[in-house]
């Protein structure tokens, strides 16, 4: 059931019976779950069952979460609650990193962007520091592969090669 699976993680971790029920209620409410706790996975549809996968992420109660296209195949209501969580989580203090084309939700969503392209990093940007179009504000085209990041504190450490930068694409 969907409930076993987003109780799997947490009793892996041997968190208290007590913690693993307050972390799946709390999953399962905040990726729109609960009204499907008793269902085969697999009976549900893929955009709801990417919500079944992040939900036992979260319940994991994890620092930081990674999400790689979440909004693939998701409609407006996805999104929409993907972005609820998003600021949720954030607001908790977790972590967010997102592997995602999607540049709309990008920008909406997320303050600091790597742009990378062939396994380089082209760019380091904050989108509140730029103005225009969705593209423009973060400077690349579809062709790139962008990992924003909400991070409510500096805890992430990047180990960036510099050689490995596109020279015309300096980090800003």
């Amino acid at each position: 059931t969907v409930e076993k699976e987003i109780r799997f993680g947490p009793e892996v971790l041997k968190m208290s019976e007590g913690k693993v029920k307050e972390m799946t209620e709390y999953s399962a409410s905040l990726t729109g779950l609960t009204g499907e706790m008793e269902e085969n996975p697999y009976n549900l549809p893929l955009s709801v069952r990417k919500f079944v996968t992040i939900a036992s992420i979260i319940a994991m109660d994890t620092d930081i979460i990674i999400l790689d296209e979440p909004t693939a195949g998701q409609d407006i209501k996805g999104i929409r609650l993907l972005e609820n969580m998003l600021k949720e989580l954030t607001a908790r203090g977790k972590t967010i990193v997102t592997i995602t084309h999607d540049m709309e939700f990008v920008v909406n969503n997320f303050h600091k962007v790597f742009v990378m392209a062939h396994k380089n990093l082209l760019k380091i940007t904050n989108i509140l520091s730029k103005i225009g179009t969705a593209s423009a504000k973060i400077g690349i085209n579809k062709l790139n592969i962008v990992a924003a990041l909400n991070a409510p504190s500096k805890a992430i450490i990047l180990n960036i090669n510099p050689k490995k930068l596109a020279p015309e694409s300096p980090i800003n």
